[in-house]
């Protein structure tokens, strides 16, 4: 089915859902849709970043337009807390490898209205050593692309 208007809102919403309930971050990571401020109480979290969208029209017909929307969702992880930066870079491959491990096993975001497929695009993970002790960073960057009508 094709949803009428964007969905990237949707997406998102769908995206942290699954994460929320994912094994390996249950009970352990705090999973946002935004950058979550003084919200955030465990010292690993997932947020959505800023979204950008374009849309193209495959064919050109009267009336109501087909549009092909493609938008990025990038997912950003920090991982605070842990005793060395080894294993704060090996508990943020881990939670990047649950974002990955969703959107294999959910390709279409669990049948969202529209949704024909999303997939990790690009990654990129760093680590560094602060006054309070290592921290971990990733971005993830999801790419959807959604069929509306």
């Amino acid at each position: 089915m094709m949803a009428e208007t964007t969905v990237w809102w949707s997406a998102v919403e769908r995206l942290v859902s699954l994460l929320r309930v994912h094994p390996s971050l249950i009970g352990s990571v705090d999973v946002h849709t935004g950058w979550p401020g003084d919200l955030h109480r465990k010292p690993e979290m997932v947020f959505v970043d800023e979204l950008s969208s374009t849309e193209d029209r495959p064919v050109m017909k009267s009336g109501r337009q087909v549009r092909d929307e493609s938008f990025r969702l990038p997912l950003i992880v920090v991982i605070t807390g842990r005793g060395d930066l080894d294993s704060t870079l090996c508990r943020t491959s881990a939670v990047v490898a649950a974002i990955q491990d969703v959107l294999a096993d959910e390709p279409a975001l669990s049948d969202l209205d529209g949704v024909l497929f999303g997939w990790v695009a690009e990654k990129s993970m760093s680590c560094g050593q602060t006054p309070e002790g290592p921290i971990g960073t990733a971005r993830v960057v999801v790419d959807v692309t959604a069929r509306l009508n």
